[in-house]
């Protein structure tokens, strides 16, 4: 029970902001003494290769059809994200995929079990389009979500609508932009509906760290529209250990409440094919007749292992405290079995500090191939501009 050290919603308040500021002062003070330290790589080893272990390899059906398709994929977003799924990387994803989750849970509601469905096929002779097919068949509260999630799935395809279909495509593709627009329609139990969405992800590389701004605008013919923007600042720790602060806000037309997130994350590498995910989640929210107030504080810990190229497994504890509880503790624990095919993460990504470098490195060299490109293109317009006016060339 909470109510010893958490009897209301001021005290819950404190009590979040003071786990918030310590993980945060902790974190800033390992970078700080890591810049000190200069760009030089940071102490300990690598990650371990981990490779599959399965004894004399066989083919099988579905490693066959996996390899088959990961030929045609290639990564766009970072290890981790890609790893653990996050929403990051399908927003900045134009590659076919192929995933298949089955989530059961269980906390004070119950038992429940949800399934997700997700397609993504690029289309034949082209780059930039992609035909988007998917659906989750329940109804039920994700446990352990917050209310801006849950705010989202009131109206995204994955709770309410039973399927959904569509298109997309990729207006600009960079190394620090991604800006893509896509429609389709939403299929429910009892209705049929249109969508449109348009999503811009900017990135700022930093010498130690990096800021992604994700910008999201939907519009529907069954719901109000909605805005949700957030933004994650990922700090590489060492070769083991990345840490990301994420805040976002959702915004619907029509609709007085506003929905907040804060998270704080902190991932640990153990080899190439297993890695452990510290989150502590903070979600508020603000209406005509509340003012900002935190509703909600979860703390989890996600222990996900890749077992073959397609299949991974995670094992995720959670201790929730909601307002509408009077701040219980409310324990669970969550499943996730995942089945991917296509794309499948680089293990020469696995370090967040090797990763980040390799990013930079990347960057750099696309610039300087960029300005070499506009230099030479200059230096043949002023010499046929040279020609034309008839004077020699130096």
């Amino acid at each position: 029970m909470l109510g010893p050290l958490v009897p209301g919603r001021l005290s819950a308040g404190l009590f979040a902001a003071l786990a918030a500021t310590v993980l945060c002062a902790t974190v800033l003070c390992a970078s700080l003494a890591r810049a000190q330290a200069g760009p030089e790589a940071p102490g300990g080893l690598p990650i371990p290769l981990e490779e599959e272990v399965t004894g004399e390899r066989t083919s099988d059906a579905l490693d066959e059809t996996q390899r088959s398709w990961s030929e045609q994929v290639l990564s766009t977003a970072t290890w981790m994200d890609a790893f653990f799924d996050d929403g990051l990387y399908k927003t900045t994803s134009n590659k076919t995929y192929l995933r298949f989750s089955l989530k059961p849970s269980y906390d004070h509601r119950g038992v429940q079990f949800k399934v997700d469905t997700d397609l993504r096929l690029q289309l034949p002779n082209t780059e930039r389009w992609l035909l988007n097919v998917g659906g989750s068949p329940d109804q039920g509260t994700l446990s352990g979500s917050t209310t801006l999630e849950e705010e989202e799935r009131n109206t995204d395809r994955s709770d309410k609508a039973n399927a959904y279909a569509g298109l997309s495509t990729f207006f600009q593709h960079t190394e620090t932009r991604n800006v893509s627009t896509g429609g389709g329609i939403k299929l429910s139990t009892s209705r049929l509906a249109l969508y449109g969405t348009f999503s811009w992800v900017e990135l700022w590389p930093f010498k130690h760290w990096d800021l992604r701004a994700t910008q999201r605008f939907r519009i529907y013919t069954d719901e109000p529209a909605e805005f949700k923007s957030r933004l994650d600042a990922d700090w590489p720790l060492s070769h083991r250990f990345l840490f990301r602060s994420t805040g976002a806000v959702l915004f619907r037309v029509d609709n007085p409440d506003t929905s907040y997130d804060l998270d704080l994350t902190l991932f640990q590498y153990l080899t190439t094919r297993r890695a452990l995910m510290y989150r502590l989640r903070n979600g508020f929210v603000t209406s005509t007749h509340t003012p900002f107030q935190l509703n909600r504080v979860a703390a989890e810990v996600e222990y996900r292992r890749q077992w073959r190229d397609w299949f991974y497994a995670s094992l995720i504890p959670q201790l929730v405290f909601e307002d509408q509880r009077d701040w219980r503790a409310d324990p669970g624990i969550r499943l996730n079995f995942s089945f991917r095919f296509g794309y499948t993460p680089e293990v020469t990504n696995a370090s967040p500090y090797a990763g980040k470098q390799r990013a930079d490195d990347q960057r750099n060299r696309a610039e300087r191939e960029r300005n070499l490109r506009e230099g030479q293109a200059r230096i043949q317009r002023w010499m046929l501009e040279q020609e034309e006016s008839g004077e020699p060339a130096p």
